[in-house]
């Protein structure tokens, strides 16, 4: 993309006008033309989505707290171990001994969609193929 002679402060400006920074990023995160966005959106609603984008990008992304929480009371959160099901049986196939291929990775998947991959997988070795099916349109 060549810069536009009128518009070459598009870029400096992401860097030292945060608000605006955060609209087009919110823009572009949707695929909204920022002109539309600020069209349909009054002020107090942009200040709105540039209030909870700068909420959002103090939380940590590790455990979901602000650092004003933790300086409002210091003993606000308590850490405890909790299991989530769908995590132990990701890691249990993870831990697994199976030879997985590079770009492998565990996802959870609905059962029934599971069970069509697997027939899809078996149908495709059967046939000596690797390749997925076209569907026809």
């Amino acid at each position: 993309m060549q810069r536009g002679a009128r518009r070459p402060f598009q870029r400096s400006r992401l860097r030292y006008d945060h608000s605006f920074a955060l609209e087009v990023g919110y823009c572009y995160d949707r695929g909204i033309p920022y002109a539309e966005f600020l069209e349909r959106w009054s002020p107090e609603d942009r200040a709105k989505v540039t209030a909870v984008a700068m909420e959002r990008s103090e939380q940590c992304p590790s455990c979901g707290t602000s650092p004003w929480e933790w300086n409002e009371d210091p003993n606000a959160y308590e850490a405890m171990h909790l299991t989530c099901i769908g995590c132990m049986r990701r890691e249990i196939l993870s831990a697994d001994d199976t030879p997985t291929s590079k770009g492998t990775s565990v996802r959870l998947l609905p059962k029934s969609v599971a069970v069509r991959l697997t027939q899809e997988k078996k149908r495709r070795e059967a046939e000596g193929t690797l390749r997925p099916r076209r569907r026809r349109e």
